[in-house]
């Protein structure tokens, strides 16, 4: 009876350890082509001026925006050059042929090769690809996509850095809204302090 304790006692230290070793590395984002990790956090601070019924947040660590449309109106997101890009109501949710983000956004990179119509100052070309109120999508203005951090990060990578406020801009009817949102650096767990519990817990087992 004792050494069954004893054995089921070891294997909860050991199943402690791993995710004390698992939850060291960045978190893990989930979806299409999400990172996967990331020492940068994308928040958003809301809509202004507030529409009831219109909510904006973040999704899969980042990667992506989620907009759902509850107000009964249609809402467009617009584009990189100011172009409407996105058009979510109660008829659905649309995409302009003729928007550059279109084709940006369809990978977080936004690495593509731009078709010949992608042209900003054409009128929309609409085209459906969802039902319902809700739309996700990669959206540059609210990620970093350079290869090496910012300069007060490479100077101080141990502390926490804002890296800058974002926006972006959105249309209801002739009125014009904002998505406020924040993106930040957040230094990884310190390594040696997670690796020194995770084997203390499996000398521990040994020890049992």
């Amino acid at each position: 009876m004792i050494r069954t304790l004893l054995g089921r006692a070891g294997l909860v230290a050991a199943a402690a350890g791993l995710v004390t070793l698992i939850s060291a590395a960045p978190a893990a984002a989930h979806g299409a082509d999400a990172p996967d990790g990331t020492d940068y956090r994308t928040r958003t601070t809301g809509v202004a001026p507030a529409r009831p019924g219109l909510e904006v947040r973040v999704i899969e660590a980042g990667a992506r925006l989620e907009l759902t449309n509850r107000t009964g109106r249609t809402i467009e997101v617009i584009g990189y050059s100011g172009e409407p890009y996105l058009r979510v109501g109660p008829d659905g949710v649309f995409e302009n042929s003729h928007s550059p983000a279109t084709y940006l956004n369809r990978t977080i990179t936004g690495e593509t090769t731009l078709p010949a119509d992608a042209d900003p100052a054409a009128a929309p070309d609409w085209r459906r690809i969802a039902d319902g109120t809700t739309a996700r999508w990669h959206d540059q203005r609210a990620l970093w996509q350079e290869p090496a951090p910012p300069a007060a990060v490479r100077a101080a990578p141990e502390r926490e850095h804002r890296v800058r406020d974002w926006s972006i801009p959105l249309r209801d009817g002739t009125d014009p809204v904002l998505i406020g949102g924040t993106l930040d650096w957040v230094p990884p767990p310190d390594a040696y302090t997670w690796w020194a519990v995770t084997i203390v817990g499996l000398l521990a087992v040994g020890a049992l």
